[in-house]
């Protein structure tokens, strides 16, 4: 599998809501960073820790990739990220309940790719854009 195959079906697993598929794909010490929150995951669980929050808080949530770059072992992706947010969203300084808005936040990651496998991930989204969506700022 080429590594832009690899990383569509991470996204597809997401979408699928296949988790065990996607951390099939993250190497046993990998190190998972939301840069936005600070919060680190490792290896194939913290990955599945890291899709199950958005997923829980924004159930009916779907990326659309559209556009990968991939150049010496590295991955960039740029995607959107759309959910309706009914589920309680974990955040460092404890649950956001859900507010029931809609929202379509840009995303870009950063990958390490080594022997098919991710051992790195590098999470940004514009934290700020996501927070006027969900109506908690102006």
């Amino acid at each position: 599998m080429s590594t832009e195959s690899m990383i569509h079906s991470l996204y597809n697993a997401f979408n699928s809501r296949d988790f065990d598929q996607g951390a099939a794909l993250i190497a046993d010490d990998a190190l998972w960073v939301n840069i936005a929150t600070g919060q680190t995951f490792q290896g194939p669980e913290g990955y599945k820790q890291f899709v199950q929050g958005w997923s829980g808080a924004f159930p009916d949530s779907k990326v659309d990739v559209y556009k990968v770059i991939v150049a010496n072992g590295y991955v960039v992706v740029e995607f959107h990220g759309q959910g309706t947010h009914t589920g309680p969203l974990q955040t460092p300084a404890g649950p956001i309940p859900p507010t029931g808005r809609q929202v379509d936040i840009p995303f870009c990651e950063v990958y390490e790719i080594k022997n098919g496998r991710v051992v790195s991930a590098h999470t940004y989204f514009d934290s700020a854009t996501m927070m006027r969506q969900l109506g908690l700022i102006s």
